[in-house]
């Protein structure tokens, strides 16, 4: 199953959004690219442009994640935050967060990486 991040593209390489909330730094995860894309537009003004949406399969994602958890201190995963300025989502809507670690390992088991 694929997941989408949001991602600023460079020349030959990009980087994921990760973002503060209640419990740290965390990084959020799509079930589709239309929810990614959503979150982008309503965080246009703050984010700027270069993101996208970003497709990545379960062993991708579950490597990007053990790296940013490693060298970038990122502590949580947001799963398919609502289409709202981030600065709203905390505190203010219902969104399912893990540890990241905890997902990366559930990502590992359910997909027999």
């Amino acid at each position: 199953m694929a997941h989408y991040l949001i991602a600023e593209s460079y020349t030959d390489q990009w980087k994921a959004l990760p973002f503060k909330t209640d419990g740290g730094m965390g990084i959020p995860i799509f079930e589709d690219e239309e929810r990614a894309q959503g979150f982008i537009n309503a965080n246009w003004e703050s984010l700027g442009p270069g993101w996208e949406p970003r497709i990545l399969w379960a062993r991708q994602l579950a490597y990007v994640l053990e790296r940013y958890a490693a060298e970038e201190g990122v502590q949580l995963v947001v799963l398919d935050p609502p289409p709202a300025p981030v600065a709203s989502l905390v505190g203010t809507y219902e969104v399912e967060v893990v540890e990241i670690r905890q997902f990366i390992a559930l990502l590992k088991d359910h997909y027999g990486l």
